[in-house]
Parts: structure tokens; sequence; C-alpha cells
């Protein structure tokens, strides 16, 4: 935040009146000069420190650097179950390598190393498309669904979990 001299040392000021007290046992103040002209300097100053401890666990007092006001878009950022490929078994993985250009489930080729899968709601798919998803695929599914996933991530190099079946292939 900024703060001119005399609200810099008011800041202080309050600091040590806390700690005098008994009512502050820990913090950190930083303060840079940010320019100066004439008469009116302004600091930069961020810090924060602890607030009422005399009566029991307290607070803190946080003293944020500005930050310039921009518009922040409103970002889709979907979460992703991210497992091991052996959690599908073989025929599993050689249908989806084919489901690129026939029906089943959607996904995106990883190349060597996977695949991803969009979580497409039930409702949404047609018959062929919900008979396609084999039953190693739909134990993912529920468990990225019962996570709030969107996503699925199939990568030969991601962990396994003991709550699915790890196929070796």
């Amino acid at each position: 935040m900024n703060q001119s001299k005399e609200q810099l040392l008011a800041t202080i000021d309050k600091i040590r009146r806390a700690i005098e007290a008994d009512d502050s046992f820990e913090g950190h103040l930083t303060y840079t000069l940010e320019w100066s002209t004439g008469d009116k300097t302004e600091f930069e100053v961020s810090g924060a420190y602890r607030i009422g401890n005399s009566e029991g666990q307290g607070g803190m007092a946080v003293l944020a650097p500005s930050v310039p006001s921009v518009e922040q878009p409103v970002l889709e950022t979907p979460k992703m179950l991210v497992l091991r490929t052996s959690h599908v078994e073989r025929r599993t993985s050689l249908r989806l390598d084919k489901v690129l250009s026939s029906k089943g489930p959607i996904c995106f080729n990883k190349g060597e190393y996977g695949w991803f899968i969009p979580i497409i709601p039930w409702n949404e798919m047609d018959q062929a498309e919900r008979a396609n998803w084999t039953p190693d695929l739909m134990a993912i599914r529920r468990l990225a669904e019962n996570n709030g996933c969107t996503w699925i991530m199939l990568d030969r190099d991601a962990d396994t979990i003991d709550v699915l079946t790890t196929y070796e292939w």
C-alpha cells in the first residue's frame, strides 16, 4: 500500500504501541521510497504483524502492497483426474487408440503417453457411445465424477491408486 511519510510513521507507532502493551509478539514491515517531489514523499509499504495476543490467540494486521486495478477475466479451470494408463485393460487402451475415428468415449491421444478424456454428461451421449464405456473406464469415470472432475488424463507416467484395479500389459 502507498503511504505518505506521516502515515508510515503512524503505522510504525501503532506497531510499537502493540509491542509495548504485550499485544504483538511477531511481525514484519517493509517499506521502500516510491517517489518524492518537493514536500510530498510516498512509500510502498507491506507487512503483517500480530495483534490481540493479550486476549488469546489474536489475529493478524496485514499491510498489502498496492496492486494496480486490473479487471480479471473469469477463467474456466476444469478439474482433471490424473491416473496411470495401467488402470485400464490392454483391450481398452487399443479401443481408445481407435476411438478417434469411431463411436465411443471421446478422447484425445497424448501420443505414446496416454489420453485425455472429457467427461460428457451421460444424458448427452447416445446409446452407442454409452455402450463403449468399458467397465474399467466406467470405474475411472465414477471416481472422477465423485471428485468433481470434468476431465480424465491417463498417462503412462502418472501414479496408480489403490481404489482402482491395476492391469499389467
